[in-house]
């Protein structure tokens, strides 16, 4: 029995943590791929925030759907932090798109945040 290990690319969360953890400098050639990831309709961006996974993936919201699609405020506050202060605030090939992102991504968690908290508020009353 041989050991082999597969490399297999899922975009969504798991795609973002060098830019997650910040471990990509702003000048990196990986960063503006992983952008075009982020910013894209047809993987991970939403009005509502960042999925888990890529709209394009063929487990994408199937059977049991926790990593399946779902967007997650903590991975989306991960996202949004790390785009503040390195991406958007430090000189770099990417840093306009960077600010763009971080700009379009916040006001939709804020708006995603406002609406679902208010409907839980009026339900409440």
């Amino acid at each position: 029995m041989t050991d082999e290990s597969v490399f297999v690319c899922h975009k969504g969360y798991l795609s973002l943590f060098p830019l997650l953890l910040g471990l990509l400098p702003p000048s990196s050639p990986h960063l503006g791929p992983i952008l075009d990831i982020l910013g894209s309709e047809e993987h991970l961006w939403s009005p509502y925030g960042i999925r888990s996974l890529s709209v394009s993936h063929p487990e994408f919201g199937q059977g049991e759907n926790y990593w399946k699609g779902p967007i997650w405020i903590q991975m989306n506050y991960m996202v949004l932090s790390s785009l503040h202060k390195i991406y958007a605030k430090e000189p770099g090939p990417y840093q306009a798109r960077a600010q763009d992102l971080y700009s379009r991504l916040r006001k939709n968690i804020i708006d995603n945040v406002y609406k679902v908290s208010s409907g839980c508020l009026l339900n409440d009353l």
